[in-house]
């Protein structure tokens, strides 16, 4: 069995093919490659590759399906087509749903922001392969139990999937009392399969950033000690991103060692707080990015701390193109976002200005959520600065206490990213 053959596979049918009719010529090549090959794990993994297709004019483009997708194996396509006999055949010979080497991204209060692996049951979540989804939940329970468990983010398949039936069985336009006890059948399957519906999960993370041209009047990292005091309070633990120039700072060396004593995650913001991208344009050059990340993990070491302790990290102004964004991962990082939907992130806003929210309509919004959606896996961004012209009362970082209060009070837990980490180096369920 040959890479090359899987590659002209995908050349012929990546493009301007339905998922339907792929699916077709998809089965056709899995008896013909299991007729050539003993060992399953070798086929899907072939199967995995980085395919490409060809435009029109017969030039290669990245891309094999037209959902972008482009890493996946033939179970993924599968899942993706709601074809349950081909599922079943490939899981019966032994498949393994939870191993697939790419993931892709959610968008999630119209923002994409979280990058969720390609397993087999999301695919059919994300695909609303609700016959597939049943045979799996059903004929393969021992398989689908182990991935149940939540992932480095606090999300399961369970709050996936209610995530996905709401927005699914309401753009169809049936009425509730048709759709209800559909998404009732298959909640029960989660449930009878493992999945706990009741765990939730939050991650507070905290950025900032010391303007040095006006000395730290406009930014700066002066929220850090009442953030601090606060999670030590209510014995909840935090992620911290502040940028390496903040580190830099005398007066926030102290603070620092905090985060790291007091058992938070800390990593950066980037060094220089610089704007990568604008209109989809890259800014900044990639031996200019490697220069940057180089003062700020010389910040973060001074620290005791090693890259593999802090991997994870926002980029400056929560903003990256694709091509920054590889640079980034090719320096060894990991990208997150905060999630679309709260609206702290507009605390340096002043009432002349159009974009500006009040206090009262940040909180609302993070509660008004809360009740219609659910905030479990959200990644809730607080400025720990003080911005200017701000009473204290408008600073959303002195109305952390209540935010964690109300959230345990409807019964959320908080999780870092070191909390992340670790389930990502920690030995998956076999």
């Amino acid at each position: 069995m040959e890479q090359n053959e899987v590659e002209e596979f995908c050349y012929r049918y990546g493009d301007e093919t339905t998922w339907k009719k792929q699916i077709a010529e998809y089965d056709k090549m899995i008896d013909y490659f299991l007729s050539r090959t003993k060992n399953v794990d070798s086929f899907t993994k072939l199967m995995s590759i980085q395919a490409q297709s060809r435009n029109l004019d017969n030039t290669l483009k990245p891309s094999i399906f037209q959902s972008g997708y482009t890493n996946s194996t033939v179970l993924i396509v599968a899942a993706h087509a709601n074809d349950s006999d081909t599922c079943r055949k490939l899981l019966r010979l032994g498949a393994k749903p939870e191993t697939v080497d790419c993931g892709y991204t959610l968008d999630y209060f119209g923002k994409t922001c979280y990058q969720m692996k390609n397993t087999f049951i999301y695919a059919l979540i994300d695909s609303k392969s609700w016959e597939t989804l049943e045979m799996f939940l059903t004929e393969f329970s021992d398989m689908a139990r182990p991935l149940m468990e939540n992932d480095e983010f606090g999300l399961n398949p369970f709050v996936i999937f209610a995530m996905k039936v709401q927005d699914y069985f309401i753009w169809t336009g049936m009425d509730k009392r048709e759709w209800r006890p559909i998404v009732q059948y298959l909640a029960d399957l989660f449930i009878a399969a493992g999945a706990n519906p009741d765990e939730k999960n939050v991650y507070l993370v905290f950025t900032a950033h010391f303007s040095e041209n006006d000395s730290g009047y406009f930014e700066n990292f002066d929220g850090v000690v009442p953030v601090l005091n606060t999670l030590k309070e209510k014995g909840v633990k935090g992620s911290f991103f502040p940028t390496g120039v903040c580190f830099a700072q005398q007066q926030y060396q102290e603070p620092i060692r905090r985060i790291v004593e007091e058992g938070h995650y800390l990593s950066a913001h980037s060094y220089a707080h610089l704007v990568l991208c604008e209109g989809g344009r890259t800014l900044v050059s990639a031996d200019s990015l490697a220069k940057d990340f180089a003062l700020m993990e010389a910040q973060l070491s001074r620290f005791g701390l090693e890259k593999k302790q802090y991997y994870w990290m926002i980029p400056p102004y929560e903003t990256c193109n694709s091509e920054s964004r590889e640079r980034i991962e090719a320096l060894g990082y990991r990208l997150l976002n905060p999630s679309e939907g709260p609206l702290f992130g507009f605390d340096w806003t002043t009432p002349e200005m159009a974009s500006y929210k009040t206090i009262d309509q940040m909180l609302g919004r993070l509660w008004e959520m809360e009740e219609t959606e659910g905030l479990s896996g959200l990644i809730l961004l607080i400025h720990a600065m003080n911005y200017p012209e701000k009473l204290d009362i408008e600073r959303p970082y002195n109305h952390l206490g209540e935010i964690i209060d109300t959230l345990k009070s409807r019964g959320y837990g908080f999780k870092t990213f070191k909390d992340v980490i670790a389930a990502e180096t920690s030995p998956r369920p076999q």
